[in-house]
């Protein structure tokens, strides 16, 4: 463990929120590219056929809003648009000024954000009522963003020989920061194949761990996010990911995981799992049929609890990763 951080998956989660955004105000177009400055990353856009440089250009402020950022700007090039989006975007809510401000933070602590009452959101994963979440949103709502400021927090609350972590992201574009954790037990599985196998050896732990009567170090199982299962009807891999949802609260083992709107066959054994907090994303109640980007609903038992999460800038996920490792330079 110990490497860098890459850039790439940032940028490319980006570039598909801002082809998004203009796609949903009827503006197609591709991100062709990104470069960071100091203080900006700029996108080189083009628009597709029927999309005029003007409209979109005009139509800055709607996509920063749907992106989530101020102070967006777009200008023309001789070869399309260039888009450019601050950097240091959320400062009054990112996560590590956050979790300064909360000293004495206890073991498998996960710094959600801030409730809609102003004060912090915070689930402590050694509770059996707050053992494992399941994040289910619609696509760009945020469901990856969550899973990082959990992820983050939770190695920043609890040494390696306390918390190990699996990751599974098909593409690896969202989870990528977990290679540079010490707490990552194995490499981050990116592609199906591996992925299952990845599940089936938890599976199997759980089962060593009962027999054992071993539980811990915790383990924590990050999945972002659950469809490919369903679409290569896994079953194996459905079968163990099963398994470890039914009897991992009492092996130790956890999981975070999200997925799209929608019950498939992955989701049956999680829903029934011990210590779930569903999340699900709010509507704007000024503007039915939308969802507000980046607030969730946190449900556990009778207990709900409406949040934004708290996020990490692109330099805020390099600082994080050297804190998780203390023999880095911080």
């Amino acid at each position: 463990m110990g490497r860098s951080f890459s850039h790439q998956p940032y940028l490319d989660w980006q570039a598909d929120r801002i082809e998004q955004a203009l796609s949903s105000l009827d503006l197609p177009a591709r991100v062709q590219g990104g470069q960071i400055g100091k203080h900006w990353v700029r996108y080189r856009l083009a628009p597709v056929s029927g999309t005029r440089a003007d409209q979109v250009t005009l139509a800055a402020e709607a996509v920063a809003d749907a992106i989530g950022v101020a102070g967006l700007r777009i200008a023309e090039q001789p070869l399309g648009l260039a888009i450019d989006v601050p950097l240091d975007q959320g400062a009054e809510l990112r996560l590590l000024p956050l979790m300064h401000s909360l000293p004495g933070l206890s073991v498998l602590t996960a710094v959600v954000g801030m409730l809609t009452t102003g004060t912090p959101l915070i689930l402590n994963l050694t509770k059996r009522s707050t053992w494992n979440l399941l994040i289910t949103a619609p696509r760009g709502y945020g469901k990856s963003e969550l899973i990082r400021t959990l992820m983050i927090s939770l190695a920043l609350t609890s040494r390696r020989s306390q918390l190990l972590m699996l990751g599974i992201d098909i593409g690896g574009r969202e989870l990528a920061v977990l290679e540079s954790l010490p707490h990552a037990l194995k490499d981050l599985a990116t592609e199906p194949g591996y992925a299952a196998e990845l599940l089936i050896w938890l599976a199997e732990e759980v089962e060593r761990r009962l027999s054992s009567g071993v539980a811990s170090p915790h383990v924590v199982l990050v999945v972002d996010d659950l469809g490919w299962l369903a679409s290569r009807r896994e079953v194996e891999a459905i079968s163990a990911l099963t398994r470890i949802a039914r009897h991992g609260v009492d092996a130790g083992v956890h999981f975070l995981a999200a997925s799209q709107t929608g019950t498939h066959s992955a989701l049956r054994g999680l829903l029934d799992s011990r210590g779930l907090v569903e999340v699900g994303p709010i509507e704007n109640r000024k503007d039915l049929g939308k969802v507000m980007i980046g607030r969730f609903q946190f449900a556990s038992g009778v207990d709900i609890d409406v949040a934004d999460v708290a996020w990490l800038s692109l330099h805020d996920l390099d600082t994080a990763a050297r804190l998780a490792c203390p023999h880095w330079p911080i």
